[in-house]
């Protein structure tokens, strides 16, 4: 799945449960802009984080892992 692929899923994922970033990061454990990063594709994101949103998020992690 390519990278934008991912971050549009990840993005109607959330938009579908109301959840804001800053709520999933705070699930997370991780950092707002982590999550805002990965969502907008300002930087590279890190393979753990990428999966560790897209587990949260009930996407599929085989598939993100082709875009790392």
């Amino acid at each position: 799945m390519p990278d934008e692929a991912i971050r549009e899923a990840a993005r109607a994922e959330m938009q579908r449960r109301n959840l804001s970033a800053r709520a999933l990061a705070r699930t997370l454990g991780i950092t707002k802009e982590a999550v805002l990063d990965f969502i907008h594709g300002r930087r590279r994101t890190q393979a753990a984080v990428r999966t560790l949103i897209c587990r949260e998020l009930g996407l599929d992690s085989v598939k993100t892992q082709s875009a790392a």
